[in-house]
């Protein structure tokens, strides 16, 4: 019986150590498998060859963490130029980052230069519109003022004749009125004369008669 079995004499389970080819089928060496296999057995110490193995794969797993990304590296193709004269030469990293800036910034100033072309085209439409949209509306006004002079006319034309007769029929009483007023005063004129007439005759025959009883 095992040491392990002379400690726990209730444990009925089969006292197994691992074997190293049992070691050497351990993947990544977790210390999950470690911990169940230090439960079950005594104390190990692992391999030396499972220890490098697990520093192995620390150093992979720390070199792909600190790796940058690719994506971040690459550069999009609108912006990608090649100036080698040769297949086979590659430019340096210096005049790759030239390159880059170079092309960085005909990229902005031809995006800047199709911003303004845009931007132009936008306000001269923009005008555009805006003119004709006016030109529209005052067509539209004075189509809206002839139609309403129209039936302004059309609604005081009756109203106007009615006022026009008024007006003639006014020139016509006032006319006869005239007339009638000059008849009055010539009328009254020839009284008067028949009156002074009549008082001359008067008075001549009061004349004869008194010079006649004088005479007598």
């Amino acid at each position: 019986m095992c040491a392990d079995h002379q400690r726990r004499p209730d444990s009925h389970a089969p006292c197994r150590r691992p074997l190293q080819a049992d070691v050497d089928v351990i993947p990544e060496c977790s210390p999950h498998v470690i911990s169940r296999f230090s439960r079950v057995t005594t104390p190990w110490t692992p391999a030396p060859s499972v220890s490098r193995r697990c520093a192995h794969l620390l150093l992979l797993l720390l070199l792909l963490l600190l790796r940058p990304h690719p994506r971040l590296e690459m550069v999009p193709s609108k912006m990608q130029r090649h100036h080698s004269s040769d297949v086979g030469s590659e430019p340096s990293q210096s005049q790759s980052q030239q390159i880059d800036i170079t092309t960085l910034t005909l990229a902005i100033k031809k995006s800047k230069q199709q911003a303004q072309s845009y931007r132009e085209k936008r306000e001269k439409e923009i005008e555009r519109v805006r003119l004709g949209r006016l030109d529209q509306i005052h067509i539209k006004l004075n189509e809206a003022r002839a139609s309403n002079n129209e039936r302004l006319r059309a609604t005081q034309r009756p109203k106007l004749k009615r006022l026009q007769d008024l007006l003639q029929q006014k020139k016509a009483i006032e006319d006869l009125s005239d007339q009638r007023h000059i008849s009055l005063a010539n009328a009254w004129t020839a009284t008067l004369n028949q009156i002074s007439q009549a008082v001359q005759d008067c008075q001549a025959d009061w004349e004869e008669d008194s010079s006649s009883m004088s005479d007598n």
